[in-house]
């Protein structure tokens, strides 16, 4: 791409892309559908050379039919070209990438322009910047016709010069096509016997606007410690809120209300883990899941339930421009969710097809099995990695469409944090409006029921899972200890941690040479029950696992006496104190450390105790800490073999 009018090209390209994608993942919407996701269209393939692809995720042995429906769509395209409606709104969704772009030219990271400068050296590519981008885009992209993006596919979709390629797990009960069988479904002609593609989208507004009746800001309160405020609303609803800059073009959002899981019996608990993903994949109020993400092109916000083990909450996103549609679409997941069977059909079947790719997988069997051990087998702490059809099979809509409707019925029950470039008259005016207006109940207050959860194993297990073909072996350790909660104390376990990474890999890796990578991780939590936990993850020969479980535990039993050394100690402050300083130009970060400190119930601290913490904790004190707490005898093992090990 080296001038204006290859540029133009480009925007063509992209345009087409877009379109065939959103047809397919409006087809992900049909349970029948024989994929889990789909693409395709023109792009890059090798070096310099380009090329038309298409893919598919197939579902379980059903690689046939995903095939067929990829060419179907292909001499659909062929046979009837797009929609100017998709045009339409292929342009908005382009044209939206490009300003948001353009908004974050002085916030752009790095990698973005190293990128452009490797496209540059390799392809020759110009680097116009983004605002000269955008600037291209807008001016050119309305002479785009229809006629002209549908002239395409009769270039790309030809008979010539076609590789098709087919992989699938190894494994039992997997049926994979024949050569001879791909290559018939390639010359079939009957699938160019195809309908046109109609669209039945029908634009609609989320809520009646002038329905609502606003509430009012009854008292703001500044928190100095974090430049943030606090807003009451007249119906009990608490928001906190920070202003930033870091990004141009990004208001980051969540919620919580405690309760969660824990508000219910074990007989509900299947239910409990589908009923938020059930309600999102519905749409909301009129629009289904496929109208909604047609009325989205263009925009930038969204916003998505959930119900964790503790809590029920959102997490979202908008840019200022699109600020009040995600108020509505916040507050219809309060005031009218769409229920739709159908959805629910379609998150159970994603979900099985899901759990066989998982259990094709030998990795996720092994932490499957290592997470559930350490849990003492809770069922309130059951991962997808253990999820089988026994449990699937005890979800109920009905129960899933009630707990949601419990879990999200007093909004004065949430806390609500927003922290971007928003404009604070606008904030002021759509909090009153779509928030203030929402009926509650003040006095209503739930909490999280932990007398349900089991304690973690007061004993050391091992256990060996025989998972693949390949000579390859996993230990797993994982020691979880009661703890004094603090904020400190939460510091200096994620100090240990570091440090003790740095010590397996010194060990391992560097003098034992049986562990390429280790992963060490530790820290602390409140919730549940404040705790310390340590990971350690090997990657090994599987004849090895003994080995390294017994070098694992005489590294924690010699930390534990004599703490880090002084270069260790350094590396850790340095690094630790370097993560920060980067992170707290972020987001992502306040959002994280004001909903963190609000939800545990804690005090909004300045960050820079944190620095302050790092910088004066000493290995005295480390070995303290782990003296105190730290009991490497209480562990829970995994190790992964072959299966070609198993007597």
């Amino acid at each position: 791409m080296k001038t204006i009018g290859d540029f133009r090209d480009q925007l063509c390209i992209d345009l087409y892309n877009t379109m065939l994608d959103a047809r397919f993942m409006e087809m992900t919407q049909d349970p029948k559908c024989p994929f889990l996701a789909a693409g395709g269209g023109y792009g890059e393939f090798i070096g310099n050379t380009d090329a038309y692809a298409m893919e598919a995720t197939a579902k379980e042995n059903r690689i046939p039919e995903a095939l067929r429906v990829l060419m179907q769509e292909d001499y659909r395209v062929l046979k009837y070209g797009f929609l100017q409606t998709e045009l339409d709104r292929a342009k908005e969704e382009l044209l939206e990438n490009y300003d948001k772009a353009a908004k974050e030219v002085d916030k752009t990271e790095s990698a973005r322009f190293a990128s452009q400068y490797i496209n540059n050296f390799l392809r020759q590519d110009p680097i116009p910047g983004a605002k000269r981008e955008n600037t291209y885009a807008k001016k050119l992209i309305e002479g785009i016709s229809l006629e002209e993006i549908n002239a395409l596919a009769k270039n790309w979709v030809t008979e010539d010069n076609m590789v098709a390629i087919v992989t699938a797990p190894d494994k039992e009960g997997v049926s994979v096509p024949t050569k001879e069988e791909i290559l018939s479904i390639l010359k079939d002609k009957s699938l160019a016997n195809v309908q046109p593609y109609v669209d039945t989208y029908k634009d609609q507004e989320i809520l009646e606007k002038e329905t609502l009746k606003p509430g009012k800001i009854t008292s703001v309160e500044k928190i100095e410690t974090v430049g943030a405020e606090k807003w009451t609303l007249s119906n009990g609803i608490t928001v906190y809120l920070k202003k930033t800059d870091y990004k141009n073009d990004e208001i980051l959002f969540s919620a919580s209300s405690k309760g969660g899981k824990t508000l219910y019996g074990a007989k509900d608990l299947a239910s409990a883990d589908f009923a938020a993903d059930i309600i999102d994949r519905g749409g909301i109020s009129e629009l289904d899941y496929n109208s909604l993400m047609k009325k989205m092109k263009g925009k930038n916000a969204g916003v998505s339930p959930e119900i964790n083990l503790l809590t029920e909450g959102f997490s979202g996103s908008s840019s200022p421009k699109d600020l009040e549609f995600f108020f509505q679409y916040l507050n219809a997941f309060f005031t009218n969710p769409r229920i739709d069977p159908n959805a629910f059909e379609l998150v159970m079947d994603e979900t099985r097809e899901g759990i066989k790719m998982i259990t094709a997988q030998p990795m996720y069997q092994f932490l499957g099995k290592l997470l559930d051990a350490a849990y003492n087998h809770d069922p309130y702490r059951k991962q997808m990695f253990t999820f089988d059809e026994e449990y699937l099979s005890q979800v109920n809509f009905d129960r899933a469409v009630q707990i949601y409707k419990e879990r999200f019925a007093n909004p004065a029950d949430f806390n609500f944090f927003f922290v971007g470039n928003y404009d604070e008259k606008q904030m002021k005016e759509f909090v009153e409006l779509y928030l203030g207006s929402m009926k509650t109940d003040v006095k209503k207050k739930e909490n999280y029921n932990l007398s349900v959860l089991k304690p973690r194993p007061t004993e050391a297990s091992s256990q060996t899972v025989y998972a693949g073909t390949e000579e390859q072996g996993w230990m797993g350790m994982i020691i979880s200890n009661p703890i004094d909660w603090s904020y400190r104390n939460s510091i200096v376990a994620s100090m240990i941690g570091e440090a003790l990474d740095i010590q397996f890999v010194r060990i391992v890796r560097e003098k034992m040479g049986d562990v390429y990578s280790p992963m060490v991780q530790m820290g602390a939590s409140k919730l549940p029950r404040p705790e310390m936990t340590l990971m350690i993850l090997l990657g090994c020969d599987p004849v090895k696992t003994d080995k390294l479980a017994a070098a694992s535990l005489k590294i924690l039993n010699d930390f534990k006496k004599k703490g880090p050394d002084s270069k260790t100690m350094g590396l850790v402050k340095k690094q630790m104190l370097s993560t920060r300083a980067k992170n707290i130009q972020t987001n992502n970060f306040w959002l994280s450390y004001i909903s963190g400190k609000v939800n545990q119930d804690e005090p909004i601290i300045a960050p820079s105790e944190y620095d302050n913490i790092v910088n004066s904790v000493t290995k005295k004190e480390m070995i303290e800490f782990m003296k105190k707490y730290f009991k490497p005898e209480i562990y829970t093992r995994v190790d992964m073999h072959p299966t070609t090990m198993q007597k």
